[in-house]
């Protein structure tokens, strides 16, 4: 993952929030106009552009309050190898 996110920064950033402070439901946004919530063997596809919004904006916040930025991810991935290598010992 930490070469993959090398290789990918910054056109791909990895936010990280604390689902513990800002509990959220696995959902995609694909562009203004569709949105798809993924709600266990199912999945929900929305098409209103209120729904759209409501996700979007629901996106917004959760990078607002994320508490590790893409800036940091390697160094947050190292520490978690560190971990769990201290763990396995």
């Amino acid at each position: 993952m930490i070469k993959l996110n090398q290789e990918l920064y910054p056109r791909f950033r990895w936010y990280l929030f604390d689902g513990r402070k800002m509990y959220t439901a696995a959902f995609s946004v694909f562009g203004p106009l569709r949105a798809v919530l993924f709600l266990g063997q199912h999945f929900l596809v929305l098409n209103s552009v209120k729904h759209v919004q409501l996700l979007t904006r629901r996106f917004e916040d959760l990078v607002r309050h994320a508490v590790v930025h893409p800036h940091d991810i390697n160094t947050t991935l190292k520490q978690l190898l560190n971990e769990i290598a201290t763990h396995e010992s």
